[in-house]
């Protein structure tokens, strides 16, 4: 009996050892911050390192009790495990230190390592098994220790919700206002790729039949080149960029931090007015950012591909730990498995944020407030102005003019069915009406190669490479269409920065007429 404890406690640390370079990964705020941190990750996590060990446990004593001509073999096949374990981490570890010290374009030498490490050891071990089989099985016994340690931790760490609120709830909130606001903000839209010589590009062209109901800026910029940022820049009307503090997002001062759950956002003065307000959107957990202000939050992780459930998570976590052990080796199968879920999950939120947005417009009481973080023109580029392009397209590049066209004008298509809607339920003519984005075609072909990484890293938390311009400003030059029943439409080059857009939100609330505003913001 003791002998099989022992058994499954080394079954355990194996995958615990092949699953660490993902799970790692947990460690750091902004990934948990991503990934929508909370119990059922957790235990979705668990369940994935523990089910593969009590599959390989069992198998193990199935063999060893039988009398099967390779029972002899189990123990070369743990060592073989073992080699496999030491060199995804090895492999692993190489990769943030190439990166953090040389650059992204010499990943490559960490795969090299891997595969040299694993040969090496594998062949060292099966030469000298007896030798090999006693030193794995005190390095389990020592890591045995470390496994239980890192997974109590993870319950120690501060979770991140995306979804707040009861959509039934705000349905049935009768207001007696006759007016709404909606924002829209169209994730990576880009002026460049929006307009020519002032005109809207052809690709816009349902946009271009609306036009004159708006007053459109044609020197607007995102407050940051980034949706870590310039969001949460739009929602609590700052210019200045947050951080972690004590795993919360928190705004710094001279001398101390202000929390973002715990301040005014852009939600606040309408919520006072007693309007339904709502947070749509994906990428960020608006729930943990966002206070009370706000009834309705429902926000899609980019990371979870397979939905927030402890099924989905645990798919993910199987694809994460899939990428980070069998990528070191068939990068390129890897690849194509995480493209094709990128798209779909694309295609996905879409669909949700869809069936949202449009349940709310539908509302029967005007004295609605939302805010819509909307994942078009985004990647992945995979749609055309139907909406209907195979999903089916592994290697479509992010900096493609073609395929960026494809979404612009599926994002056409979009603003023409939200408009309509409007109109049909009675809501266009009554409402403050925003479309802008967060940021422009970060991988525009004309900027060269814009995508680059700040501080807060993706991924493993890597510090990427240094941004290649001195300005971002060609990132940050974003359309911005305002309709209002008080507002004159037409065309301004008059500056301004989307942090400002409360600003027009408030003098809208407040039965003020739209004022523009001082050239020097």
């Amino acid at each position: 009996m003791k002998n099989d404890l022992m058994k499954l406690v080394f079954c355990s640390t194996l995958c615990f050892l092949i699953f660490l370079p993902y799970a790692y990964q947990f460690t750091a705020p902004i990934n948990r911050f991503l990934y929508y941190y909370n119990t059922t990750l957790i235990f979705a996590l668990i369940s994935t390192i523990m089910m593969p060990a009590l599959l390989l446990f069992i198998l193990g004593l199935l063999i060893e009790r039988s009398n099967l001509k390779f029972k002899k073999k189990l123990g070369a096949a743990f060592l073989v495990f073992f080699a496999l374990a030491i060199s995804c981490n090895v492999g692993f570890a190489s990769e943030r230190l190439i990166v953090r010290f040389f650059s992204n374009q010499y990943k490559y030498l960490s795969q090299l390592i891997s595969i040299i490490l694993l040969i090496c050891l594998t062949g060292t071990f099966l030469y000298y098994q007896e030798i090999s089989k006693k030193i794995c099985i005190n390095l389990c016994k020592l890591l045995c220790c470390f496994f239980p340690v890192f997974l109590f931790n993870l319950f120690l760490f501060s979770t991140h919700e995306g979804n707040r609120g009861n959509l039934n709830h705000l349905k049935t909130n009768q207001k007696t206002l006759n007016k709404n606001v909606f924002i829209f903000v169209f994730d990576e839209w880009s002026y460049k790729r929006s307009f020519s010589n002032g005109n809207l590009v052809k690709e816009l062209n349902n946009l271009s039949k609306i036009k004159d109901d708006f007053l459109i800026f044609h020197e607007n910029y995102s407050t940051f080149s980034k949706t870590d940022h310039s969001l949460p820049a739009i929602l609590f009307e700052k210019k200045q960029k947050w951080v972690f503090h004590n795993n919360k997002m928190a705004f710094p001062k001279v001398s101390s931090m202000t929390y973002a759950h715990k301040i005014k956002n852009i939600f606040s003065q309408a919520k006072k007015q007693n309007f339904s307000t709502a947070m749509l959107g994906f990428y960020l957990p608006y729930a943990s950012m966002l206070n009370n202000d706000v009834d309705f939050i429902n926000s899609i992780s980019s990371y979870n591909r397979f939905g927030g459930s402890f099924k989905g998570l645990a798919f993910e976590h199987l694809r994460g730990a899939a990428g980070k052990t069998v990528g070191l080796f068939r990068k390129t199968e890897i690849n194509i498995l995480n493209e094709f879920l990128y798209n779909s999950h694309g295609l996905k939120r879409i669909q949700i944020l869809d069936t949202l947005v449009n349940s709310i417009i539908k509302f029967e009481h005007s004295g609605i407030f939302a805010v819509i973080h909307y994942p078009l023109p985004h990647a992945p580029f995979i749609f055309n102005r139907s909406g209907t392009d195979s999903i089916a397209k592994y290697n479509i590049s992010n900096s493609d003019v073609e395929r960026y066209r494809g979404n612009l004008e599926y994002l056409d298509t979009k603003i023409s069915n939200f408009v309509n809607l409007l109109k049909e339920n009675g809501k266009y003519e009554n409402s403050l009406l925003i479309f802008t984005s967060d940021h422009s075609w970060r991988n525009d072909p004309d900027f060269g190669s814009g995508h680059f990484e700040t501080e807060l890293g993706h991924g493993n938390d890597i510090k990427s490479t240094k941004q290649k311009f001195k300005s971002d400003k060609h990132l940050r030059h974003v359309p911005l269409f305002i309709k209002a029943p008080n507002l004159t439409p037409g065309n301004t080059n008059q500056v301004f920065t989307n942090y400002m857009i409360g600003k027009l939100v408030k003098q809208f609330l407040d039965n003020k007429k739209i004022s523009l505003f001082d050239k020097k913001n």
